[in-house]
């Protein structure tokens, strides 16, 4: 299944700007609190720098999300599925 807003080669800028109304679009994972929730980077304060690892895939078509929990389940309901996948790194910091 291909979004018709979304292009062959990529996202269109500003197709994610607006997280939680992403989150409606593409499905959402559970989160390390085992919640259907964006979990954002939250370092320790005073700690330094912190790196954070997204890692996006585009998929032949939605794996059926009941009973995928957990990262194991998700990476096996993707075989076969991946047409391509991207990896952002990024760092922050709190002071």
């Amino acid at each position: 299944m291909i979004d018709q807003r979304v292009g062959s080669t990529g996202l269109a800028e500003g197709e994610i700007s607006d997280p939680v109304q992403m989150w409606g679009r593409f499905g959402l994972g559970r989160n390390s609190f085992f919640r259907r929730a964006y979990l954002p980077p939250d370092p320790p304060p005073g700690h330094g720098p912190h790196r954070s690892a997204f890692l996006v895939f585009a998929l032949s078509e939605p794996p059926a999300p009941d009973g995928i929990d957990g990262r194991n389940a998700t990476l096996e309901a993707m075989v076969g599925r991946v047409l391509a996948k991207g990896r952002l790194i990024g760092t922050y910091e709190r002071a």
